[in-house]
């Protein structure tokens, strides 16, 4: 397992090597995801490294394909964002959600985020007073007042 979120349901979402799959806590049952053949694509396949669930029944997910997907679980179509200047791609540890409804992540060496709306990512690094010159996969979290925290090393 490489990452894990929970949805609101309860249901457990885990980013691993060979995909995404779900646990049932009642059932105690794993399935792994899946989508329309369409969309049958690196979002069904590993590794993932990141998964945040989000509101409407949806998932993202960020892994090495150098793009941050949003899968519709209900109609089982996956949405790619991908930065066309290339700052933003790469390996992706972390998945992050603010209040604005920006989507956070870290890779090796930057900080970025996604506006899911207008497609356009923002990244942040040491020469913008970003004081970590290496983020750790697994090193993030949202503090209670909304604060999101990404760790690495400096």
């Amino acid at each position: 397992m490489l990452s894990i979120g929970e949805d609101k349901s309860g249901t457990l979402w885990l980013g691993t090597w060979d995909g995404v799959c779900s646990f049932d806590k009642q059932t105690e049952t794993f399935e792994p995801l899946r989508l329309s053949p369409q969309s049958e694509d690196a979002a069904a396949r590993g590794p993932v490294f990141a998964v945040l669930p989000a509101e409407a029944h949806s998932l993202w997910l960020a892994g090495q394909t150098g793009d941050i997907q949003r899968v519709d679980l209900g109609a089982g179509t996956v949405k790619h964002f991908s930065d066309p200047e290339g700052s933003a791609v790469g390996l992706v540890y972390s998945l992050l959600q603010d209040d604005m409804g920006r989507i956070w992540f870290s890779t090796q060496a930057s900080l970025s985020s996604l506006d899911p709306e207008t497609g356009v990512f923002s990244s942040f690094a040491q020469q913008d007073g970003i004081e970590v010159t290496s983020f750790s996969a697994g090193a993030y979290d949202s503090g209670v007042d909304g604060e999101l925290l990404f760790g690495g090393s400096n």
